[in-house]
């Protein structure tokens, strides 16, 4: 009970104070409290944008260009390769066709990168395409969404083309 009532002291004390000091230097509190709202009101539209895209990156991709070509079922066991981007683990899951996949992704801004990749190693197909796929998800280094459209890219060019699963 006594520490309840001291606790309590020690905060009311330490509000005060506060408040003892901002009333004090009211110009100088002004000025600050002029500046901050604009720095936070920044950092948080900064924080949304980074969020907005985040969200727009975050869901389930179906695979329609890899290198350049047009994908087709028949280089991924009769379906189009799938990746679930998850944003809010840095992390990834996709089924290839054949085989299914998982790792990591560093994601800050436009860059975005597959890291730590996993894979099953079922036999499939003579005309298997997914160890293309999974090297080109290695070279990744930017994004861009345009149109429902997942542009993956590294320096040399567009790499990956994905549309937004229903």
């Amino acid at each position: 009970m006594k520490k309840s009532i001291y606790f309590g002291i020690l905060v009311a004390t330490i509000l005060s104070c506060k408040t003892a000091v901002v009333s004090s230097n009211s110009n100088t509190a002004n000025t600050n409290t002029n500046t901050i709202p604009n720095a936070n009101t920044a950092i948080s539209k900064t924080a949304d944008l980074v969020e907005n895209s985040n969200l727009k990156l975050k869901g389930v991709w179906v695979l329609e260009e890899l290198n350049g070509k047009k994908a087709n079922k028949d280089n991924f066991n009769n379906m189009l390769p799938l990746i679930e981007i998850l944003t809010n683990t840095n992390r990834f899951a996709a089924l290839l066709g054949c085989n299914r996949t998982n790792g990591d992704i560093f994601l800050e801004k436009d860059k975005l990168q597959f890291m730590n990749i996993a894979s099953t190693k079922m036999a499939c197909g003579e005309n298997n395409k997914e160890p293309e796929l999974i090297v080109a998800l290695e070279s990744v280094s930017t994004y861009s969404i345009d149109e429902n459209k997942l542009i993956l890219s590294n320096s040399s060019g567009k790499k990956l083309v994905f549309k937004k699963h229903d």
